[in-house]
């Protein structure tokens, strides 16, 4: 069975800070604020103690901070010049105190921008909540008995990473040796918001032979100071599956793009990254390292059962063509047919 999946196309970025890949001379954007539902003006930015609004783009794990998109708290609209590239970018808006102190914030929303004047919509903005407040204990066993050197080498372990999240927005996860048996995160975390944990077990190359819970998240309400999560067996599932992406290639940048083979479309070269649930990068071909030619269909014959996120970009240096996508959403649950349909537009 193959399955159509939900795409969107982004921009790819070399590093996690700095924001030169987004830049570009095609598209302008406008936004417009508000604070708690209120109209931003003197007396609601003093209220939450602001002074100035800033438009942030994130950038791969970090953020693009920019003199040129800040503006007074007050004004409630900004209008930007031509300064973006055409892609899809995560942006939030964030009130700053005097002291370029975070008063409040949006969460993050995805916008995609095309040539021309972009109208990206109101955002609401909350007030930013205290700093983390909340340590956590966590223990492990593998396999069935206490997480040792013995143990964790017998299984070809090297690390536990412990993920976490808030509704759907992944936080940074943090890891330990699988010998230890226990970790533990020092006021890493925020008291009384509902937060999802998976731990899962590593080998050397990052890759996942594990996860607690295997096909969900434990969900815990951590309090303020010290909490401790019940242990989690982590068991190397021997179950795997294949998966298979075909990828389909806009013909054009508008809106009346065709997705047709990659001949077709006249892709030269294909890099993509297939990342596993908590956000691993479990294979990868970069665009840069990627041998001249193109193809249709990208295989893994077995899978851990997990669902991945496929990243795949394609160029063409003679035309300047670039292409790039991001699907997600890919079920490996069936022992012998997991096959999805990926859609790649063409970004100019």
């Amino acid at each position: 069975m193959v399955r159509l999946l939900s795409w969107s196309f982004v921009a790819f970025v070399g590093c996690g800070m700095g924001g030169a890949e987004w830049r570009g001379d095609d598209a302008a954007v406008s936004v417009t604020w508000t604070i708690a539902g209120e109209a931003a003006s003197p007396a609601s930015c003093a209220a939450a103690g602001a002074t100035a609004a800033r438009l942030v783009v994130r950038v791969g794990e970090g953020r693009w901070l920019d003199p040129d998109l800040v503006w007074s708290c007050a004004t409630g609209a900004a209008v930007t010049g031509p300064i973006f590239a055409v892609a899809t970018l995560d942006l939030t808006i964030e009130l700053l105190d005097p002291l370029d102190r975070v008063a409040a914030f949006t969460p993050w929303m995805r916008r995609t921008v095309a040539p021309g004047d972009n109208a990206l919509g109101n955002f609401d903005l909350r007030p930013a909540a205290g700093g983390p407040d909340a340590s956590l204990a966590v223990r492990w066993t593998v396999g069935g008995a206490a997480a040792d050197a013995a143990s964790c080498a017998a299984l070809g372990a090297e690390r536990v990473r412990l993920d976490w999240r808030l509704g759907l927005l992944a936080g940074e996860p943090f890891s330990w040796p699988c010998a230890d048996g226990s970790g533990r995160v020092e006021s890493g975390l925020r008291s009384g918001l509902e937060t999802d944990f998976r731990l899962r077990l590593l080998d050397r190359d990052g890759f996942v032979l594990a996860s607690a819970p295997r096909a969900s998240w434990y969900v815990a309400t951590l309090e303020p100071g010290e909490n401790e999560l019940e242990p989690f067996a982590l068991a190397v599932d021997t179950a795997r599956g294949p998966l298979t992406a075909l990828l389909y290639w806009g013909d054009r940048v508008d809106g009346d793009a065709v997705f047709v083979g990659c001949e077709a479309a006249g892709v030269a070269r294909v890099g993509y990254g297939l990342q596993d649930g908590g956000g691993a990068v479990v294979d990868e071909l970069l665009l840069e390292s990627a041998p001249p030619g193109c193809t249709d269909v990208l295989t893994w014959p077995a899978l851990p059962l997990d669902t991945f996120t496929l990243v795949v970009e394609g160029e063409d240096d003679a035309s300047g063509r670039r292409w790039s996508a991001e699907c997600w959403g890919l079920d490996v649950t069936d022992p012998d047919d997991n096959s999805f349909v990926c859609r790649v537009p063409r970004l100019r």
